[in-house]
């Protein structure tokens, strides 16, 4: 029998055991195979997915969609060949009862060059569109930014196409216009604008997410004015009641229901034609992205099908005998009275129609809001490409693999694997979110799965563009969680849990202290950039500091101490909080934190406008039994974390 596993010793401490196949490789198949289809637990939406693996072909791709903005905290993280984004010049507002600076719209650039840059500040020469003696072109620009007021992101991409090098090349080959002849000669809002140059020169084509999110939203507002329109039609073909009957017929309800379905269903169509072409034949799109876009197409597609028949019936039948029925009228008399006035073309109006169509609308509004939300809540969080494997010689301890739990894809941490002499039989152990039974608590458990790749289908999920621990420190920390019991369908399940065990993601932990004021040239900017960069939940202890803004219950205050009790699942914690006993004062209060059913949020702030974490320690502990002047605890929060000014 052939194991690999990672165990525990009294200690705690990690080692690896292996015998025999030292030098196994992976081996995997080209394609995935499609799932078995005779599986009576499979649901219509997870068939779906499946009929779709058939595209899946496994090649390197760049996709511009799982892009994501990272907030710029410290100035020496900017590097030549970046993708970067910022508040639109035009368009943005500092908002200070919020502490928050938005704006409609954000510009993009290429960074050419760093010319010099400290903490705060950096002087960057940028390739992007500007405007310059009213013409706006692609152009070279040097600026001083300083995080105080400039407000800068990273793009960061999981499946780039060039290197840092090419991108600045394809940014200057524009500038020359050599290769290139006019491709950005002029700028355009909708088709070329700063976004769509960024992208080109990162990914080789052109995409602006920025036009593509206000296009899906204008199609959700027209979705979502379908029963207004079917009112304003009544209205209308009542009113031009002698127009010849033909033209009245086209024009009626149950006509415009079938024409905007059909309109609805080949837009839908031509959709995913091109987000398949995008797939095969552009390769701009990842394979996560292009499912996780066509499943959300024709889930709305369907949420505007049910919406739009339950508008039309209540609309033409419902609300005018509910408006009938009110006004004293018996209902076999008043379904007689709207079946008249549809023969005779005429319509019932009555004053309750109208407030109750406009609950109809906002009810159908919010059913097409909620549905592509949901399905994004379900969706797996770990935006991964996987490779179906044909023998247990090719997965490691530390693999993250997706099988089938209970009828759905589930993803399992793998902390051994055993096989015989046969290696498609054997057994995976594995640390998940565990249900026994219908009726059992869902926790953290290491349990083992017995796999017979012959009959079953087993993939490993891959990380390969991101950064991961080692397979020592990842099955550790998924075993620190063993016997937590929180999962929740849309925030903390298995998946959840093998990408926070896998992953290394950028909390910026370290404490940076005070940014000081700093100049190396012109400041640009008057607005103050954003003082909140985000929440994160916490799941051992280390992954707080002395000096963190915690959020736990009703409790939101500073830490100033910890203590752990049980390898960093269970400690106390002591916070100053804002505390109201006929008037405001600060308190200390000792917390006992248990992280197996307790949920815990730190809060980051961007260091730029905070004093340090000791600093805040230091200002906390002097509020203790001190009279406070803010009525909120966000706003004794920021009377210690913020600096002067």
């Amino acid at each position: 029998m052939v194991m690999r596993s990672i165990s525990r010793n009294n200690n705690e401490r990690i080692s690896f055991e292996e015998s025999d196949n030292d030098d196994a490789e992976r081996d995997y198949r080209e394609l995935p195979s499609i799932q078995n289809p005779e599986n009576s637990e499979e649901i219509v939406v997870e068939d779906f997915i499946q009929n779709l693996e058939a595209l899946n072909d496994g090649s390197d791709r760049s996709c511009a969609d799982c892009s994501k903005a990272r907030r710029v905290e410290d100035m020496r993280s900017l590097q030549k060949g970046q993708h970067i984004a910022m508040p639109g010049e035009h368009s943005s507002h500092y908002f200070k009862f919020l502490r928050k600076r938005i704006s409609a719209y954000r510009h993009h650039g290429i960074v050419e060059r760093i010319v010099q840059a400290s903490r705060q500040t950096a002087e960057v020469t940028l390739i992007h569109f500007y405007k310059e003696d009213n013409v706006i072109k692609v152009r070279k620009q040097t600026k001083t930014y300083n995080l105080t007021y400039d407000e800068l992101y990273i793009i960061e991409y999981q499946y780039p196409r060039y290197n840092p090098d090419t991108i600045i090349q394809r940014a200057e080959s524009v500038l020359e216009q050599s290769e290139n002849g006019d491709l950005f000669e002029s700028y355009n809002l909708l088709t070329q604008n700063c976004e769509h140059f960024a992208t080109w020169c990162v990914l080789g084509k052109k995409v602006s997410l920025q036009v593509h999110t206000r296009f899906n939203n204008i199609m959700q507002m027209l979705r979502n004015s379908f029963a207004g329109a079917q009112l304003f039609l009544k209205k209308l073909v009542h009113f031009f009641r002698k127009i010849p009957s033909v033209l009245t017929k086209v024009a009626a309800p149950p006509v415009l229901l079938g024409l905007s379905s059909v309109a609805y269903i080949i837009y839908c169509i031509f959709k995913t034609v091109y987000l398949i072409k995008q797939y095969r034949n552009d390769k701009t799109i990842c394979w996560h992205c292009l499912k996780e876009k066509i499943l959300d197409l024709w889930l709305q597609c369907g949420a505007f099908a049910v919406t739009s028949v339950i508008s039309y019936v209540i609309i033409t039948f419902a609300l005018p005998l509910i408006g009938l029925i009110v006004t004293g009228i018996g209902i076999e008399i008043g379904l007689l009275l709207i079946f008249l006035a549809s023969i005779a073309g005429q319509s019932i109006t009555l004053p309750l129609q109208i407030p109750l169509t406009i609950g109809v609308v906002l009810g159908g509004a919010l059913l097409n809001w909620v549905v592509p939300r949901i399905r994004k809540a379900l969706w797996s969080p770990v935006q991964h490409s996987e490779k179906t494997i044909t023998s247990l010689s090719a997965l490691n301890v530390g693999d993250v693999v997706s099988l089938t739990y209970y009828g759905l894809t589930h993803l399992v941490v793998v902390s051994e694997v055993t096989w015989n002499n046969n290696t498609e039989q054997g057994t995976v152990r594995g640390i998940h979110y565990s249900l026994h039974g219908l009726l059992d608590t869902i926790e953290i458990a290491e349990e083992d799965f017995p796999v017979d790749l012959g009959s079953s289908k087993l993939n490993l999920v891959e990380f390969n563009t991101l950064f991961t621990y080692s397979p020592e420190e990842v099955v550790n920390r998924a075993r620190k969680r063993i016997g937590e019991r929180k999962w929740k369908m849309s925030s903390n399940r298995s998946e959840h849990l093998c990408r926070w065990a896998k992953v290394r993601l950028d909390h910026n932990s370290e404490d940076i202290g005070q940014l000081d004021d700093e100049d190396t040239g012109n400041i640009h900017s008057t607005n103050l950039s954003s003082l909140m960069v985000g929440k994160s939940d916490v799941h051992l202890m280390n992954e707080i500091q002395l000096g963190d803004v915690v959020e736990y219950g009703s409790y939101k205050g500073i830490v100033i101490q910890l203590e752990d009790v049980t390898d960093g699942r269970v400690f106390f914690m002591h916070t100053v909080i804002r505390k109201s006993c006929f008037q405001y004062y600060g308190e200390k209060v000792k917390l006992r934190i248990d992280l197996n059913k307790d949920y815990l949020n730190v809060h980051r702030y961007h260091p730029v406008h905070c004093v340090s974490r000791s600093e805040r320690v230091r200002k906390a502990i002097g509020m203790i039994g001190e009279k406070i002047q803010r009525w909120t605890q966000t706003g004794f929060v920021e009377d210690i974390i913020l600096k002067q000014r």
